[in-house]
């Protein structure tokens, strides 16, 4: 089953009230957080906190940091970029009061200071790059590597530069990047899964483009973590019988078959509603899949997940369309075929916990 859970957050819940508030948000947000995690120790389970909306907004025209911004303001703006680097400070300091509460301590085992930057901003003078060179160290100095870890966001495509960097990072600064983790995200959806595509055309993807997605965290021998995918496809067709219980395993065994992976986060519970389509929110929710009986009790988080692709063993990988980053898979995928692939790696799990 479920064992942990990643709770974005954003920058106003480490600030003051009357910062919050000049920002146009709530304040009291730590009230909240620290009943959610008081639940998940209850249930033995254990957290990751991401700092997932940045002040001025880390990506443009992006809800999740918290207000939709027509310009990535974090890294254009010196004094937000600054704020940044507080509010992860903040959030450090933050875990270690949560740690001296009998109520929620020896529950949250990570951080992420950045969530799904703009990756135009990797190299420029207030950058991620920068941003990570800086604030990793600092972590370190609150968090220690043998009892946190710390993921670092990613959104560049391919993902070449960034795994190179994370490397020599490794190599530079053994001490520090310990304990450090890729954090990619991996949907389905949000582009290239916008047309009616059939459950064998997003199987094909699963088993035979997110391989190729993966290799150069994997092949640079870097630990690795889905910090986001989810079952939503982005066709209607997704509520099919038995199609959401095969999509999560293959992905699942997918993710359990790649060296290096640690493991994963599933986003659940997208709160947004399409007037034109109000049940689509289901296959953004693995209570309501379960509930509903599309996915099995302990969500298709089963033990037997040793494989590959495990849901897709009579297809013939010969057939699955050849894949390279630069495709436009709307036109690859215009064929019809039944597809699985990838061969199956040995699973390397630094932090010794079970599926995240």
């Amino acid at each position: 089953g479920f064992t942990h859970v990643r709770i974005p957050i954003g920058y106003w819940l480490l600030e003051n009230a009357s910062e919050a508030v000049a920002d146009g948000f709530v304040p009291g947000g730590e009230g909240f957080l620290r009943r959610a995690l008081g639940w998940l120790k209850a249930r033995g389970m254990k957290a990751v906190l991401d700092l997932h909306a940045m002040p001025g907004s880390q990506a443009a025209h992006e809800s999740f940091t918290g207000k939709r911004s027509p310009v990535a303001g974090f890294f254009l703006n010196p004094e937000d970029y600054d704020r940044g680097q507080r509010a992860v400070v903040s959030l450090c300091e933050l875990v270690l009061r949560l740690e001296n509460s009998s109520n929620t301590s020896d529950t949250v085992i990570g951080v992420e200071p950045l969530n799904e930057p703009a990756h135009a901003f990797w190299d420029t003078e207030r950058g991620i790059r920068n941003f990570y060179e800086m604030m990793v160290p600092k972590i370190r100095e609150f968090l220690p590597a043998d009892r946190y870890m710390i993921l670092l966001s990613f959104m560049e495509s391919p993902h070449v530069r960034t795994a190179a960097w994370f490397s020599s990072a490794r190599e530079r600064d053994p001490d520090n990047f310990a304990g450090v983790v890729y954090d990619k995200h991996l949907y389905h959806t949000f582009g290239d899964n916008k047309a009616p595509w059939s459950p064998d055309m997003d199987m094909c993807k699963t088993c035979c483009r997110d391989s190729h997605i993966l290799e150069p965290m994997w092949s640079a021998d870097i630990p690795i973590i889905i910090g986001e995918y989810g079952l939503s496809t982005g066709f209607g067709g997704w509520d099919q019988p038995g199609f959401p219980a095969s999509f999560a395993e293959n992905q699942l065994s997918m993710w359990d078959s790649t060296p290096g992976m640690v493991g994963s986060f599933a986003w659940n519970f997208r709160i947004l509603l399409d007037p034109q389509d109000p049940m689509m929110f289901k296959e953004w929710s693995w209570f309501d899949l379960i509930v509903s009986d599309h996915l099995a009790p302990d969500g298709g988080l089963s033990p037997r997940l040793g494989g590959s692709c495990t849901a897709m063993t009579e297809s013939d990988a010969r057939e699955c369309p050849h894949f390279d980053m630069h495709v436009s898979w709307a036109a690859a995928m215009r064929v019809e075929v039944v597809v699985q692939c990838c061969a199956a790696g040995s699973r390397s799990d630094d932090f010794g916990f079970s599926w995240l």
